[in-house]
């Protein structure tokens, strides 16, 4: 090595430290690349395979040069295992033999480099710079990937932190403008608050996802929002409405829609289709519109069937609350008529479990 060179490598600037193990089955290579090494690394040597796993089990090396023929178990064979016992270490692979074949089977498994003896000592040093820095990239990018994932995470924890604290101000918007209707009609606030799980455990039933689900049953707390415009000696009259008290009445579903619509938020949006359209009925003769069959927007079909049977379940000003089975009869009376038929088996067949 000439004088330059020497100089050369002991001037490179922020040339990387590091521990070394050196494997060879020959005492004079293993003095070698000591004697080559041991001024600029932490040098460990082992004479074979075995001695080398010991080494690897109790040290973390940086760079590991391995023999490549080795009496037994041999370089290439060690090199499958290193992985496992050193994953953060770079290895060089040295052998007596420059066959292309077996340099690019090192390489697959894992070798940084690959140096054919008899080797210059500045071969030597370059290839383990070269190999130390290329380790210390890997990890640095590792690390950064690494903390790049984690700030994600972060992120995404605040994000759903976030959107469930937004999702918590829509439900109390959503309260309070309900309150609105219980301030006035307490047999209709009742009635609401038994609604929400029913029509949200009902759509999971017809394949809507946990969200659209939720969505639903909180937009079907709406549905009788109307009934604030409803004066109230007609909303609380404790008998039969007249032919101009029902007209009046049947005044809420518009109400409720205008009230509603116009808003971005889809919990609001399907509110509004709701309200205005779960008085129509499957054979069109309903109100405000006269809708029929699937006219007739999905939320409403659904709700619809919620809503009249709790309505006949609990009591009205106007009458007693109707026994379950003559409330179930009921619906299963109106499919075809009054509501979709479709949804009312997907209703009965799962009644159990949408109502507990």
């Amino acid at each position: 090595m000439s004088s330059t060179e020497v100089a050369t490598l002991n001037e490179s600037a922020g040339a990387p430290a590091g521990s070394l193990l050196l494997i060879d089955d020959e005492p004079q290579q293993r003095d070698l690349l000591v004697r080559s090494l041991a001024d600029r690394y932490d040098c460990a040597t082992a004479a074979n395979a075995a001695a080398a796993r010991e080494l690897m089990e109790e040290t973390d090396f940086d760079l590991i040069i391995c023999d490549l023929e080795m009496p037994g178990e041999s370089g290439l064979d060690l090199l499958r295992e290193i992985p496992a016992l050193q994953p953060d270490a770079a290895v060089i692979m040295v052998t007596g033999t420059n066959d292309v074949q077996t340099a690019e089977t090192a390489l697959e498994f894992g070798a940084y480099g690959y140096i054919v003896k008899p080797y210059r000592r500045v071969e030597l040093i370059i290839n383990v710079e070269n190999a130390l820095r290329r380790r210390a990239l890997e990890i640095a990018r590792r690390d950064y990937t690494g903390r790049l994932e984690s700030q994600l995470m972060n992120k995404t924890s605040d994000l759903s932190s976030a959107l469930s604290d937004l999702e918590a101000e829509r439900v109390e918007t959503l309260r309070r403008l309900c309150l609105a209707v219980e301030a006035r009609d307490h047999v209709t606030a009742a009635h609401i608050d038994g609604m929400v799980q029913v029509v949200e455990r009902f759509a999971r039933k017809l394949g809507y996802s946990d969200v659209d689900a939720k969505t639903l049953g909180w937009a079907s707390a709406m549905h009788d929002v109307g009934k604030i415009g409803v004066p109230d000696h007609i909303l609380l009259k404790p008998g039969p409405l007249s032919t101009d008290e029902r007209t009046v009445m049947m005044e809420h579903a518009e109400i409720g829609h205008h009230m509603l619509s116009g808003s971005p938020n889809p919990m609001l949006r399907i509110g509004s289709e709701i309200a205005r359209c779960h008085h129509e009925r499957w054979d069109g003769t309903g109100y405000p519109r006269g809708l029929a069959g699937e006219e007739i927007p999905m939320a409403a079909r659904i709700v619809q069937i919620v809503d009249v049977l709790s309505a006949m379940t609990n009591d009205r000003p106007y009458r007693k609350a109707l026994p379950t089975e003559t409330a179930i009869q009921e619906l299963a009376d109106g499919a075809g008529t009054q509501f979709d038929p479709e949804l009312v088996k997907v209703f009965l067949d799962n009644y159990e479990e949408i109502m507990r």
